[in-house]
C-alpha cells in the first residue's frame, strides 16, 4: 500500500473515531439536560454550537499517583480502575429522578458546559447562546434550589461518598490515602483536563517502651471531608473516673502488635474499614470498663458489640495495645463462654471463634442449642454484625461454624461420660446417631 493511500486510511479512521466521540458526548449532554428538566435547551443549540462545545469540553479525568507515594504498578492501575467506577457508577439526581447524572458526567461534561455557555454568551457566532444562557439562569443563580451550589453540594456528597470508598478500601493504619481533584493543563489549552491525585498521609509515629522492650506504635486517626487527618482522641475521665483533670483529652496510639490483631481477628473486614470504626468508636463517648485490672473499650457496630481494645495510659498518651474478638479469653464474654463450655484459648483458635468472619456462618441463627450459648454470654446478636459493618464480608465464611462447635463440645461430653453403664443398646443408639450426624457434615 502506498504512503498516500495509508494517511488517506489514518485520516478516515480518525475522522470517524471524532464523529462517534462526539455523538456519545452529545448524548450524554442531551441525558444532563434532560435530568435537570432543561431539553428545550438541548434543541435551542445549533449544529456549529455542539462543534464549538464539543471541540472545548473537557478532556476525559486523568488519574495520578503522587510520586512521594511510592507504591507498585498494580496499586497504580487498580486505584486508576476503582476510581473511574466510582466517578462512572455514582450518580445524582436534580430535577428529574428518572434522569440521574453520573459524577464523571458531571465533571467532565455539565460543569464545563455551563463554564463554556458563560464564556460564549456575548458571542456573536452563537446566537442562541444568549437566549441558552437565560434558559440557565436558575442553574447559575448561586440561591435556588437547582443552582450552582446547591448541585455543587449534592455533587460533594457522592463525591466524599467516593473518597470513603477508596480511602476503605486502600487505608491502613501506617499510611493512609486520599483523593484530590485539580485542573490539568492540557494540550491544546483549551481543553483543560480534570485531574484526581492520589496522595498520602503518613500519621505519626512513636517508639514506646512496653515490658522492658522498645514498641513502634501509630497516632490513630481517619480522614475527614476536608481531607486531612483527624487525630482521635479520648478523656482522661473516660479512662479513670478519679482523674483529678477528667476533660483533659489525650491521644490514641495504636501499637504495630494491635494492627497485626485487628488484621487476623477482623478478618473478613479491610484495614481501612477496621481503622475508621475504631476511631469512631472511641470518638462517640466510649463503653470503658475494668476487668481483671486491664482497662478495655468495647467496640461495637450498629448497637452490636463484637470485640475490645486493650488500652493503657503511657507517656501522656493511650496506648492500644491488642484488640481482642468479644469471644476471646481475656474478655467477660470469652470468659463466660470457657466457664459455661470448658473452651479455652486453643479450643476457641481451632473453632475459629477467634475471628469475626467464623460468626458469619449461615448455620449459626438457625441452630437454637447455639444461640442459646450465645445468649447466655451476652452475644444473642454477634451473628447479625455483617450486616452492620462497611466493606463487610471480604472473606466468606466456609465453614459451619454451630455444626462444628456443637459436635466440639459433644466430643468433649464423651471423654467426660462413664461408658461402663452403658448396655448395647445404648452403645448402639449412639453409633446410629453419630453417623447421621457424620453424614450431616459429609462435604460433596
Amino acid at each position: 500500500m502506498s504512503k498516500k493511500k495509508k494517511n488517506n486510511n489514518a485520516a478516515i479512521m480518525n475522522k470517524e473515531m471524532l464523529a462517534r466521540q462526539r455523538n456519545l458526548y452529545l448524548k450524554r449532554l442531551h441525558a444532563i439536560l434532560v435530568g435537570l428538566g432543561k431539553e428545550e435547551v438541548y434543541k435551542m443549540m445549533s449544529q456549529s454550537l455542539k462543534a464549538a462545545l464539543f471541540r472545548m469540553k473537557f478532556r476525559p479525568i486523568k488519574v495520578t499517583v503522587q510520586k512521594e507515594i511510592g507504591r507498585t504498578p498494580l496499586f497504580a492501575k487498580a486505584s486508576r480502575h476503582l476510581i473511574m467506577k466510582l466517578y462512572h457508577d455514582q450518580t445524582v439526581s436534580f430535577e428529574n429522578p428518572d434522569y440521574a447524572i453520573k459524577i464523571g458526567d458531571y465533571n467532565e461534561i455539565f460543569f464545563p458546559f455551563l463554564a463554556i455557555i458563560d464564556d460564549l454568551k456575548e458571542s456573536r457566532s452563537y446566537k442562541e447562546v444568549a437566549k441558552i444562557r437565560e434558559e440557565l439562569a436558575d442553574l447559575y443563580s448561586e440561591v435556588t434550589p437547582n443552582g450552582r451550589d446547591a448541585m455543587n453540594e449534592k455533587v460533594e456528597k457522592v463525591l466524599n461518598q467516593c473518597q470513603l470508598i477508596y480511602s476503605i478500601s486502600t487505608c491502613y493504619f501506617e499510611r493512609m490515602f486520599f483523593l484530590e481533584e485539580k485542573c490539568l493543563p492540557c494540550e491544546p489549552p483549551e481543553q483543560p483536563c480534570l485531574g484526581i491525585e492520589i496522595q498520602q498521609i503518613k500519621p505519626d509515629k512513636r517508639k514506646f517502651l512496653i515490658d522492658g522492650k522498645t514498641r513502634s506504635a501509630y497516632h490513630l486517626g481517619w480522614l475527614y471531608q476536608n481531607v486531612e487527618f483527624g487525630p482521635t482522641s479520648i478523656s482522661l475521665g473516660e479512662l479513670d473516673p478519679k482523674a483529678s483533670i477528667p476533660d483533659l483529652r489525650l491521644d490514641v496510639y495504636i501499637q504495630r502488635h494491635a494492627i497485626q490483631r485487628v488484621y487476623e481477628r477482623l478478618d473478613c473486614v479491610s484495614l481501612g474499614a477496621s481503622q475508621m470504626i475504631l476511631c469512631t468508636e472511641i470518638i462517640n463517648k466510649p463503653e470503658v470498663i475494668f476487668y481483671k485490672g486491664k482497662t478495655l473499650i468495647a467496640v461495637t457496630m450498629g448497637k452490636i458489640k463484637f470485640g475490645y481494645l486493650v488500652v493503657t495510659l503511657i507517656d501522656g498518651v493511650v496506648l492500644i495495645k491488642t484488640f481482642l474478638l468479644i469471644t476471646s479469653s481475656g474478655t467477660p464474654e470469652g470468659d463466660k463462654l470457657q466457664a459455661l463450655t470448658g473452651l479455652d484459648k486453643s479450643d476457641k483458635s481451632y473453632l475459629g471463634l477467634d475471628r469475626l468472619s467464623s460468626f458469619y456462618s449461615d448455620d449459626i441463627k438457625s441452630n437454637d442449642k447455639v444461640m442459646r450459648l450465645l445468649d447466655k454470654i451476652g452475644c444473642g446478636r454477634l451473628p447479625d454484625i455483617k450486616n452492620h459493618i462497611p466493606d463487610s464480608g471480604l472473606i466468606k465464611c466456609e465453614q459451619q461454624t454451630a455444626l462444628m462447635l456443637e459436635k466440639y463440645l459433644k466430643t468433649s461430653d464423651v471423654e467426660k461420660q462413664d461408658w461402663s453403664n452403658l448396655n448395647v443398646e445404648d452403645l448402639t443408639g449412639i453409633l446410629r446417631q453419630e453417623s447421621e450426624i457424620m453424614q450431616d457434615i459429609t462435604v460433596e
